[in-house]
């Protein structure tokens, strides 16, 4: 894995790292959801004025963008913590140990669930922009 913002090597579960096997997945996840979405949208009352093709891009592309939204976040702004017993960094307030971790990047607030919030809405809004 390596950190999306300076491409430097990182230990797996880096928040903000990328590898090639992890990309991969996260574009098969895309496709398989966007395969469901234009199976559903021939048995449904779903019409977008989309072909099918156009359709399935649309969902894949949004899936990827708000992958990489979900990697910039995580490796700019997401809160970091490390444990003053374990010494270990976390992503937690409290480490799981018990101990009260120390703040040391990131915006305080902003834990792992708010930045796959906010990766969400920006692969509704790639997708909404996508397919106007």
């Amino acid at each position: 894995p390596r950190l999306i913002t300076t491409w430097r090597a990182a230990t797996p579960g880096t928040s903000g790292a990328v590898s090639a096997t992890g990309s991969a997945g996260s574009i098969a996840g895309a496709v398989v959801i966007a395969l469901v979405v234009a199976a559903g949208s021939a048995f449904g009352p779903f019409d977008a004025g989309l072909s099918t093709a156009r359709l399935v891009g649309i969902v894949v592309l949004a899936g990827v963008a708000g992958s990489v939204v979900d990697s910039l976040l995580g490796a700019t702004l997401q809160a970091g913590f490390v444990c003053p017993t374990c010494n270990r960094p976390n992503e937690r307030v409290v480490h799981t140990c018990g101990t009260v971790s120390r703040h040391v990047r990131g915006v305080r607030w902003l834990s792992n669930d708010w930045v796959n919030l906010l990766a969400i809405a920006a692969a509704a809004v790639a997708g909404f922009v996508l397919s106007q």
